[in-house]
Order: structure tokens, then C-alpha cells, then sequence
């Protein structure tokens, strides 16, 4: 098995860990379950937009 470190911010952090809770998944496999759809669709698993221009 391989480590992957993330920094986030920690209010950020203690959110996601609480959802990944109330779904009953550990974080860790949110993280896998995300790497994974995004090799099996070979794309990011939601739509990335740019900032509003100013």
C-alpha cells in the first residue's frame, strides 16, 4: 500500500469527516473511491468551472 498525504483546512477537514461518518466510510475510502471513479472515467468525477470574470 502507498501513502498519500493532503493538506486541507481544518474546518474543511472535520466536515468531510463527518460525512464520510454519517455514510459509515472511513476517509481513506472516500479518498480511494474517488481516485478510483476518476481512473474509471478517466476524468474528474464532477465539472471543474473557472472563477467568474470580474
Amino acid at each position: 500500500m502507498g501513502i498519500v498525504s493532503v493538506r486541507m483546512d481544518e474546518e474543511t477537514k472535520e466536515k468531510f469527516t463527518g460525512f464520510c461518518k454519517s455514510v459509515g466510510i472511513s476517509v481513506s475510502a472516500a479518498v480511494n473511491m474517488f481516485a478510483r471513479m476518476t481512473i474509471q472515467e478517466n476524468r474528474l468525477p464532477f465539472d471543474v468551472k473557472g472563477l467568474p470574470k470580474q
